[in-house]
């Protein structure tokens, strides 16, 4: 038996040069895949908040849709409350509550 293959060139041991800076390539992928890792995750979170903002603005348009029909409550309310006190007390002359009807169309054509 020949003891040649246990023999290792010389040039194909690694230094410890080499060695520190296999190491340090391997953490700088490392990093690099994190990196690449938190720039996905960052891109989701800026989408989810984009989503966020179209849905709170949607919500925003409903809420005024529905101050606005609350605050035409009263007016209606009024309104009942007026014509209820108009049927049930006695007409005289000098008292006399009125009753106005208020077109609610744009078109001026157009009868009540």
């Amino acid at each position: 038996m020949t003891t040649n293959n246990l023999l290792v060139p010389v040039n194909n041991i690694p230094t410890a040069k080499q060695i520190s800076l296999q190491m340090r390539l391997q953490e700088k992928q490392e990093e690099y895949e994190n990196l690449l890792i938190l720039k996905k995750t960052s891109q989701e979170l800026v989408n989810y908040f984009d989503a966020l903002t179209l849905k709170f603005e949607e919500l925003n348009i409903g809420c005024e849709a529905v101050a606005m029909v609350l605050r035409n409550w009263q007016t209606v309310f009024r309104s009942l409350l007026l014509s209820e006190e108009t049927q049930s007390q006695p007409q005289d002359a000098n008292n006399i509550p009125t009753l106005t009807l208020i077109p609610t169309s744009v078109n001026p054509s157009e009868e009540p």
